[in-house]
């Protein structure tokens, strides 16, 4: 038996086509990856359990449950310290650091806390053409005189080496505007009437948090292309990120579970009623604890951002006084920023799909010689 720290869905798929000859043992993993797993996030996204209930028929090893309790616990007011804190323990672990810079906010504050901690030529930057064109200023003004990288085939995860920790920005979304995990808001004035705004059917925090985090952080590996990681008991140092810090994520839970981050106003009345019928039902089927809406009164207690530039603001606050640069601060739109600099994931170009925890890597053209019964729970 093989034990999987990461898998994407060619993986998935993969493992549903060979297990077809075996009709009963497919269908109670089919049963248990629809109701219960790839509902979690996306379909694009297969869900690994950070709590350990579920292993969706997987054989499945969780590295680093960096997750706290959905409850409120003191660790300082002051999210850019706690991002610091990470950061120096990063840098202290005698390996060179490299940071995936997109030229967004999350990126940009990884990068300048992470500068702030390195040794001299301990840190690298991996980015791309469009990483310029995002944020052209700090480059000419900083990331150009440093050690980087630029990747112009739109796959800069094929710049990641093992032995480097590659430090990603990846979990700050999940902290922000999306309550941990998804961007819903309501968009009428009453902002959560089951009748046009499924956000009260998509706000799990902290149930999201325990599935997405894995893959977040994991699907660095996708692009990389050597045939072993480095897996060290609870430390995978190709997929870091300062925002999955313990004491991180648990000042974000702080800040929901009083309801002091905003939700970004979505346009929901888009929707189809096919659509919200479908938040109902998975709504219905999640746990109720750490579920942000109880009720469509609770909605009503969360502060609502009419638009991007009035989230992130610990994040904008510190970029303007670390930078000066205000323009860039407060007023930098929501893009997707690694857009430019990575191909589509899963449009069968990545050539890594799977990651067992020896560190050994299943690349694409490997699939056809693999046993799925060395991966599937008896």
């Amino acid at each position: 038996m093989k034990n999987l720290i990461w898998y994407d869905t060619n993986f998935v798929h993969y493992i549903f086509t060979r297990l077809r000859n075996h009709s009963k043992i497919f269908d109670e993993y089919l049963e248990e990856n629809i109701s219960y797993g790839l509902m979690t996030s996306s379909t694009s996204i297969p869900p690994i359990d950070m709590t350990g209930k579920k292993t969706f028929g997987f054989n499945v090893t969780v590295v680093k449950n960096n997750i706290p309790p959905y409850e409120e616990v003191d660790v300082g007011h002051d999210v850019i310290s706690l991002l610091e804190k990470k950061a120096k323990e990063v840098c202290s672990l005698g390996r060179y650091v490299d940071i995936l810079w997109s030229g967004g906010l999350d990126s940009t504050t990884t990068l300048l806390i992470l500068k702030d901690y390195a040794e001299n030529d301990q840190l690298r930057v991996i980015m791309s053409e469009g990483s310029i064109d995002e944020y052209p200023w700090l480059y000419e003004t900083l990331v150009k005189d440093m050690n980087h990288v630029v990747n112009r085939n739109m796959d800069f995860r094929s710049e990641i080496k093992k032995e480097h920790i590659t430090v990603n920005a990846n979990m700050a979304d999940m902290m922000y505007h999306g309550s941990l995990g998804n961007h819903s808001s309501g968009s009428g004035p009453d902002q959560g009437e089951f009748s046009s705004c499924p956000i009260e059917y998509k706000n799990n925090t902290h149930w999201k948090l325990n599935h997405i985090w894995q893959q977040r952080n994991f699907q660095h590996v996708s692009g990389y292309l050597g045939d072993e990681v480095i897996v060290e008991d609870d430390y995978f140092p190709m997929g870091v990120s300062l925002f999955d810090d313990r004491d991180v994520i648990q000042w974000y839970i702080n800040k929901h579970i009083r309801n002091e981050l905003p939700l970004l106003r979505q346009p929901w009345d888009t929707l189809s009623d096919e659509v919200i019928t479908r938040y109902r039902e998975i709504w219905e089927m999640m746990p109720s604890e750490g579920r942000l809406c109880q009720t469509k009164e609770d909605v009503k207690n969360i502060p609502i951002a009419d638009s991007y530039l009035e989230m992130k603001m610990e994040l904008r606050d510190y970029i303007a006084h670390r930078t000066g640069d205000k323009e860039y601060a407060y007023n930098k739109p929501k893009v997707a920023s690694y857009s430019h600099g990575q191909k589509n994931m899963y449009d069968d170009s990545y050539p890594t799909v799977a990651v067992c925890d020896d560190g050994s890597v299943i690349k694409r053209d490997q699939l056809d010689s693999i046993n799925p019964f060395d991966f599937v729970t008896p």
